[in-house]
């Protein structure tokens, strides 16, 4: 077989044959950088992700129980009010 390279020189290529089939092994070289940069990445937003889910429960409950103390301190103050005057009566 006959080939003309870009320098246009001609080359020679020779095929050997062989007695079984030709082999050809492809070792795939196993980078685990980006694997671990993605893994590191989605644990450090999971954390980011929980800890802004606890701090707005903590948030939504303390507004609830402020709201249900002055709640009952109103009811309190109401009572004392009712008992005041039926003293006076």
């Amino acid at each position: 077989l006959r080939h003309l390279n870009a320098g246009g020189v001609v080359r020679r290529e020779h095929r050997v044959a062989h007695a079984g089939g030709v082999r050809v092994v492809n070792l795939t070289v196993v980078d685990l950088r980006d694997a671990l940069k993605t893994a590191e990445h989605h644990l450090h937003v999971g954390l980011h992700d929980l800890l802004a889910k606890a701090a707005e429960l903590f948030i939504v409950r303390l507004a609830h129980d402020v709201v249900i103390i002055l709640l009952g301190n109103l009811v309190i103050l109401q009572e004392a009010g009712h008992l005041e005057e039926a003293a006076e009566e």
